[in-house]
């Protein structure tokens, strides 16, 4: 039996995928550096 390899399958698209919903800005970084906290929206 001979193993062939598959081909990976597509991903589907995402409708809204490059769309600007908003500005935020980052506020601050966390003590650790895991952390990111948002100012908000323009």
């Amino acid at each position: 039996m001979e193993n062939v390899a598959e081909a990976p399958k597509k991903k589907k698209g995402v409708a809204l995928a490059g769309v600007t919903a908003g500005n935020t800005a980052i506020c601050t970084v966390g003590h650790t550096g895991n952390d990111l906290h948002y100012r908000g929206y323009d």
